[in-house]
């Protein structure tokens, strides 16, 4: 009762859920119903693209997809088999008093075949763009067939990070591309390749009684004068007390 209600509305009938004469030959001689396609799109060059057995349910689904891409406002274009719809954008900047100012404008035509729908709203797009080179960014007909997509920036960027994710990655296995090798870490146990060698056995202790290294030896050095005070020693250069 729920479904005949439906069509009763879809058919501009009394909806009372009843199957009445005019129900009946509307039932009879109302076609089956071709599947659509709807592409929405916001004013940010964002869009996604649904097929479906009816406008209505097409609609809502792309609705709910671009929803959960973009809050911004989203609008709709649909057509029904067996044509197709293309999309197309443009982005352009413009140079104000306040600094420049960024634009998005987004296009729809319909056509009976993917290329034709290109072409169709790539035409739609040159005729009524403000500024900016106009792009085909999808093409998809109501029985799903096409669906071709050009990248855009925004896909060239992602898929690029995408390439070097793996490199990007920090990995402690893995050292940066001008690290030195390995064997070059420092290691406190590997010595320097111009160091002496070290002694064996344990490090020597402090002796006072032995000499450095670069010391003369004892029958070498000088005799220091005492510095103690002797009253029986005479200076060197004092007069002889015998000429007094």
């Amino acid at each position: 009762m729920r479904n005949l209600a439906q069509f009763q509305k879809f058919a501009n009938l009394n909806a009372d859920g009843r199957l009445t004469r005019p129900t009946i030959d509307k039932l009879m001689t109302t076609p089956a119903p071709s599947p659509w396609v709807t592409i929405a799109f916001d004013g940010a060059g964002n869009f996604v693209a649904e097929t479906g057995r009816t406008r209505r349910d097409t609609e809502l689904a792309a609705i709910e997809r671009m929803q959960r891409r973009s809050s911004r406002d989203v609008k709709i274009s649909s057509v029904a088999a067996p044509n197709c719809l293309g999309f197309a954008i443009t982005r352009y900047t413009e140079r104000g008093r306040r600094g420049r100012t960024n634009f998005t404008q987004a296009f729809t035509s319909a056509g009976d075949s993917t290329d034709a729908a290109a072409r169709n709203a790539s035409e739609f797009c040159e005729r009524e763009k403000g500024g900016g080179q106009c792009q085909i960014r999808y093409a998809l007909c109501a029985d799903g067939s096409g669906g071709n997509r050009a990248p855009d920036d925004a896909d060239r960027r992602r898929n690029r990070n995408d390439q070097q994710e793996d490199v990007r990655r920090h990995d402690r296995n893995s050292p940066p591309v001008n690290s030195p090798p390995p064997q070059q870490r420092f290691d406190p146990k590997d010595t320097s390749v111009n160091s002496r060698p070290p002694q064996s056995g344990p490090a020597p202790k402090f002796d006072p009684g032995s000499l450095p290294l670069n010391s003369p030896p004892p029958q070498e050095r000088p005799s220091a004068p005492g510095m103690r005070f002797d009253p029986r020693e005479m200076p060197a250069n004092s007069p002889n007390p015998n000429l007094r």
